[in-house]
């Protein structure tokens, strides 16, 4: 390299065919799990350890110093090889050198003596528990038991015919499976792929909850678990090739069917502004979030009364009539956000017919499909599942729900890599997006992209609802915030992996939803399974987001007509060995709400327009305005620099949501004049 010999590189690697270059990406992937898969002689090495000090410290120690070694060797032999060959590297890159041929011949003598005494180490531990295991089966054998010495020059070794006979069985398998199956790489991969998932992050993970006793569904629990989940990703990808899965756990309304739209605002904004904007609206959003954590308990944010819902927090921090405007605002919002999520639900649905129908008949083929038969579906199942009765009676759910997220999310970048990857990508801009479009088409655009950004950030408005369901000790509000930060950093990873990739793989013609059958066409059972995960999230997503409208109706019900028993009572039902309460009060609104929001639904069909009017409703006022003012009021912040600045940080965030909202109701009205209500075809 350094005497001007290296081969051409890139930032996505070899261009290959889309399906060659998926399995190429997981077979790498599975090299490298293999390079890391120490952990399954962990306890081996640690077996030779003194005593004193500790064994655990010792090791945790050299953990530390091995990884961080064997990382800075990586990146060394990986960067130097690749700048040396490009994509014409081999897998094993001294087989791509012919010259000086002593040095050659010296680094691969090396290699020849490493493997002899890594072979043993890796054998070791298989050779132990079988031998153990033949010593518990047959403990007076004196062929398996029995030891000999035996004197080589004035070495004594002691001999057992078990272990040589064993021994020499398994590494003639061995070699022979080796001469079966000369594929360096690909082997390399199947043995990462195997090993990496079950032993470096299962069975470390369950055993670590197991022996702290770490509660289940806990955030601690659901973060290792999230972990352990990844590394099964990476383990069957690798195995399988070119299959697409994605799973993780994180609350379910921080990753929400908003993700697939970031691609869309970031064609608008454009690289520079469009990153800008997502790290803006999440360091806000994590800011006012640790603010609202502090207002669950009142007056002292550790020992005050609870505040179950978000009004009780403003009526007691702030008084007077605000907590009228902040129900009036939260439940409008979240009444809106399952109107949306009815929309995006039956896209969604009708995008699996129509990939489907492209898929048999061709791109060209007549394959629109009317919404309303997919959104009254999608109603009469939530009719069914609103009859869950309380917020955290949905844990089950939310954990589906937030699976699928990831999956349908991780999904839609993942194919906007493959198009990148094989340089199909369309043309992209620094600085606000497309120039094709008229000056106030463009703006109207940025403002509903941001309205869409402020969407994806507003889950605000239910972060003391979840709060509600957590344990008094350790303390809500340091839960919470730990929460707030992990949620909200994962969220912001995953939009700008989902809003980069998708805006270099579409440019200025990225669709509203990526996943939508305006964006990708093959391979079609992808983009079936992608929807497939919308529609399970969105199931549950909807319950989330209206549990705090069914829980302050009913709660107003119960305290207005104490006595009825249409109200009250509830009656225990059984279907199979499931056990059920059933209320006719709660039966009779929730399918009435359903019907009602499915109707509205119908009537407004329009994805990108309705997220930005979700965000210009709900942002300013949950997300920045009440958690500003309740901070003031309950810091009893005088007028000075930091008042200044606070409400200087809420004025800015309205002036933008008015925009939004007025952006967003100019681009509905001109959807309305274009579809009918009602007769709405995807």
């Amino acid at each position: 390299m350094c005497t001007g010999k290296g081969a051409a590189t890139s930032i996505t690697g070899t261009k290959l065919p889309v399906e060659d270059k998926l399995l190429k990406v997981f077979t790498a992937m599975g090299n490298i799990a293999l390079a890391c898969t120490y952990a399954t002689v962990i306890y081996d090495i640690m077996d030779t350890l003194k005593s004193h000090p500790a064994e655990n410290k010792q090791m945790k120690r050299a953990n530390v110093v091995g990884v961080t070694a064997m990382t800075i060797l990586f990146l060394l032999c990986s960067g130097l090889g690749y700048a040396a060959f490009g994509d014409n590297t081999p897998g094993n890159i001294l087989t791509g050198f012919t010259e000086p041929f002593w040095l050659v011949a010296l680094g691969n003598g090396c290699i020849i003596m490493h493997m002899i005494g890594a072979y043993q180490v890796m054998g070791q531990p298989f050779f132990r528990i079988v031998e153990m295991g033949a010593n518990m089966v047959w403990p007076h054998s004196d062929f398996i038991n029995k030891e000999y010495p035996l004197m080589m020059g004035n070495v004594m070794v002691r001999f057992n015919l078990f272990r040589l006979v064993w021994r020499t069985i398994f590494v003639i398998l061995a070699t022979i499976l080796a001469m079966v199956m000369p594929f360096f790489s690909e082997v390399l991969s199947l043995l990462g792929a195997i090993g990496f998932g079950p032993l470096v992050v299962f069975f470390p993970i369950q055993m670590h909850i197991a022996q702290k006793q770490i509660t289940k569904l806990s955030l601690r629990w659901y973060c290792l678990q999230f972990l352990s989940c990844l590394g099964f990703i990476i383990s069957v990808t690798a195995v399988i090739g070119t299959t697409w899965t994605a799973s993780a756990h994180i609350i379910t309304t921080v990753v929400g069917a908003g993700v697939l739209s970031i691609a869309w605002a970031m064609s608008q904004l454009g690289w520079i502004i469009g990153i800008f904007s997502i790290l803006l609206f999440a360091i806000v959003n994590l800011f006012t979030s640790s603010l609202l954590a502090d207002c669950y308990r009142s007056p002292d944010p550790v020992t005050g009364k609870r505040n179950h819902v978000y009004m009780d927090a403003v009526r007691n921090i702030l008084g007077g009539k605000m907590p009228m405007i902040c129900a009036l605002i939260q439940y409008t919002n979240l009444l809106a956000a399952g109107v949306g999520y009815t929309i995006t639900t039956a896209l969604s649905m009708v995008t699996i017919r129509k990939i489907n129908c492209f898929h048999q008949n061709g791109i060209g083929a007549a394959c629109r499909f009317s919404t309303n038969p997919y959104m009254i579906g999608f109603g009469i199942v939530e009719i069914f599942v609103s009859q869950i009765p309380h917020f955290h009676k949905l844990s089950w759910l939310s954990v589906i729900a937030a699976l699928t997220s990831f999956g349908y999310a991780l999904i839609g970048s993942g194919l906007s890599l493959a198009i990148v990857f094989t340089g199909k990508g369309k043309s992209t801009s620094l600085m606000w997006g497309s120039n094709v479009q008229k000056p106030i088409h463009k703006f109207l655009n940025i403002l509903i992209a941001l309205g869409n950004l402020a969407t994806a950030n507003s889950y605000s408005q239910i972060v003391i609802d979840i709060q509600d369901s957590l344990k008094s000790s350790p303390p809500e509000n340091k839960v919470m915030k730990k929460a707030n930060k992990i949620g909200i950093s994962t969220m912001t990873m995953l939009f700008l992996i989902c809003g980069c990739s998708g805006y270099a793989a579409f440019g200025s013609d990225t669709p509203g939803n990526i996943l939508l059958s305006s964006g990708f066409k093959e391979p079609f059972w992808l983009i079936d399974l992608a929807n497939v995960f919308i529609v399970v999230h969105l199931v549950g997503a909807y319950q989330v987001v209206v549990q705090p409208i069914f829980t302050i109706v009913e709660t107003c019900a119960r305290q207005r007509w104490e006595r009825s028993s249409f109200v009250n009572k509830e009656y225990p039902m059984s279907i199979g060995k499931m056990k059920l309460r059933l209320n006719l009060f709660r039966l009779v609104w929730r399918s009435i709400f359903v019907v009602v929001l499915t109707v509205m639904a119908m009537a407004m069909p329009f994805f990108n327009e309705m997220l930005a009017l979700l965000g210009a409703i709900g942002f300013w006022p949950l997300t920045i305005y009440f958690p500003v003012e309740m901070y003031i009021a309950r810091k009893n912040i005088k007028k000075g620099t930091k008042w200044f600045g606070l409400k200087t940080l809420s004025f800015s965030f309205l002036l933008l949501s008015l925009a939004i909202a007025c952006a967003a109701i100019h681009g509905i009205d001109h959807a309305l004049h274009q579809y009918k209500p009602f007769q709405y075809e995807a």
